[in-house]
Order: C-alpha cells, then structure tokens, then sequence
C-alpha cells in the first residue's frame, strides 16, 4: 500500500502558512508604515504591501492547486473555477480520495 501521508504533510504546511501570511498581512503593512514614518521613506509602506500580496498569492495559489497524491490531478479544482474553496473540499474531484487519508 503506498503512504499519502508525506504528500499531506506538505499540503497541512503550506495551508498553515497561508493561514499565517494572510494573517500577517495587516501587522506587517502597518509596522512597515511606522517605520517607514519613522525613517522618512514613505514608499516603505507599499513595497512591503505588494512584497506581502506577491507572497500570499503565491502561497494562496500553492495551496489552491496541490495535487492528489493517488491520481495526480488537482486535489480541489475540477476545471479552472471552482464554486467551494479549495480548503474546504474533503475529497479528490477526480478519485473521490478523501483529503488527509492513506488510501
């Protein structure tokens, strides 16, 4: 029998880190706009809001489209849309894998 079990690991950690970067959003901008007030460099505060909106799509956009490990397709996203969002799906769209299961 073959173990899913790393392939969820690293679909639980990249979840818990988009969990966080979303998160992180607001305290990061707004230290950013403290100390770029601080220092006299207005522009801090948006180069570290887009920096921070690149990161989080980018993790977003990991999490969104994480493969199943028994058919190999996208776990949550049939076609290009989907009406659920990714992280609520509890199965595979294309094998029915139940999402956190060895098999």
């Amino acid at each position: 029998m073959i173990d899913y079990q790393p392939a969820w690991r690293r679909y639980r950690i990249w979840r818990s880190l988009a969990i966080l970067v979303w998160l992180g959003f607001f305290p990061v901008t707004y230290l950013a706009g403290v100390i770029g007030k601080h220092f006299d460099v207005p522009s801090l505060f948006i180069v570290a809001a887009l920096v921070w909106m690149l990161f989080m799509a980018s993790t977003v956009a990991e999490v969104s489209w994480v493969r199943c490990p028994r058919c190999g397709k996208t776990f949550a996203v049939k076609m290009f849309f989907n009406l659920l969002p990714p992280v609520f799906v509890r199965r595979c769209v294309h094998c029915g894998l139940a999402k956190f299961s060895n098999g």
